[in-house]
């Protein structure tokens, strides 16, 4: 019984979460190859927002980036 309400409240939780979030791609540098990872962010929140000098982040419809293109302007 009492993992039934631990999995009803985790589901819960999820929809919660799921409802009010959304899915964001970033792409970072790491040991010198381009890596490619999903983050959430706030649904009212741009993804561009989450992007730094070294991690670039796109909407989740706009992922189909080219990655020599992140960061031009820091390449030597």
């Amino acid at each position: 019984m009492k993992k039934v309400i631990i999995l009803m409240a985790v589901f819960a939780t999820t929809m919660l979460v799921s409802c009010e979030t959304k899915t964001c791609v970033c792409y970072e540098s790491v040991g010198g190859h381009w890596t490619k990872n999903e983050t959430y962010a706030d649904a009212s929140e741009k993804c561009s927002n989450l992007s730094t000098n070294t991690r670039k982040c796109v909407e989740s419809y706009e992922e189909d980036i080219d990655p020599s293109e992140i960061g031009i302007e820091y390449k030597r």
